[in-house]
């Protein structure tokens, strides 16, 4: 996922920030939703918060399951699509992730912390995604299912 903070920049429910979401196409009529929500943690007098203040970051910050980047005004989010899918609350599959105090930014103010928050759920033929089947004897789990099932995630 990729941002235009600069472009997209502005004042939402909870406060400044960016909040965007979009279709990727897959296979046939399948879908994936895609959402990002960044926020500047700040008290309400701080006038710095209402824009963001370009940032550059040397390496990919990595938390959890995604990596966050940062150039400029153009923040890049990568969430691997090989990792444990939930179920949303219609049962589709989801990844869902809160990253608290990604970075900050010091400013004349004080300093800015920021909030990360992303979907991505699939819609279509939910088929495709097979449960971890555990062997307790053994200790370990087949990922994707039993080899012999014959069926893959991607």
């Amino acid at each position: 996922m990729v941002a235009d903070l600069d472009g997209g920049w502005r004042e939402l429910t909870k406060g400044w920030g960016f909040w965007a979401e979009d279709n990727l196409d897959y296979r046939d009529e399948s879908k994936f939703q895609c959402r990002l929500y960044f926020l500047a943690k700040a008290p309400d007098s701080y006038e710095s918060r209402k824009t963001f203040h370009e940032r550059y970051l040397l390496e990919p910050i990595r938390r959890g399951r995604i990596s966050i980047s940062l150039h400029g005004m153009n923040l890049e989010v990568d969430v691997p699509l090989t990792q444990g899918w939930r179920r949303d609350k219609n049962g589709r599959p989801l990844i869902h992730e809160i990253e608290e105090d990604v970075f900050s930014v010091e400013t004349s103010e004080g300093s800015i912390n920021y909030r990360l928050q992303i979907w991505v759920t699939f819609f279509g033929r939910s088929s495709m995604f097979v449960p971890d089947q555990r062997e307790w004897g053994d200790g370990f789990a087949w990922v994707g299912g039993r080899p012999e099932s014959n069926r893959q995630k991607f």
